[in-house]
């Protein structure tokens, strides 16, 4: 939703939709560039997620078993270019170093929280779950 809100309003003000407008700073055109790597990647992450459900749903185990791994990845890369962006507002020090702190902490605590739980040698994994919730995921 937020990308269609930005897209229709540089539409409207016949500005570029890659951040290549003159006099824009760099971090503007890189937040843009990667957001739209993100944004793929997100696309890429949805269909393989569904592939992965569907697949584990019939049965099919150890398939894309990268998927959590580069959802992690993802996460850090999203957090990343919102301190880019974060870094072109007039936002003393002491502000821009709380939200960044922020940002990254939020994340870093989501892809910890997300990490496969280790497995013991009897089988069975340790802690939460065995990888799979009730719902199948």
């Amino acid at each position: 939703v937020g990308y269609f809100c930005i897209f229709r309003s540089h539409q409207v003000a016949g500005a570029s939709q890659f951040g290549f407008d003159k006099g824009l700073p760099i971090a503007k055109t890189a937040h843009v560039l990667l957001g739209y790597a993100i944004l793929a990647w997100m696309l890429l992450q949805a269909s393989q997620g569904w592939r992965k459900y569907s697949a584990l749903s019939t049965g099919k185990v150890g398939f894309l078993v990268k998927h959590g791994f580069n959802g992690r990845g993802l996460l850090l890369l999203a957090a990343a270019n919102m301190v880019i962006i974060l870094s072109t507002f007039p936002f003393s020090q002491a502000l821009f170093l709380a939200l960044a702190a922020g940002v990254l902490g939020t994340t870093v605590v989501a892809v910890l929280l997300t990490a496969p739980k280790p497995v013991c040698g009897c089988g069975r994994s340790r802690g939460r779950g065995s990888g799979l919730s009730q719902r199948g995921w």
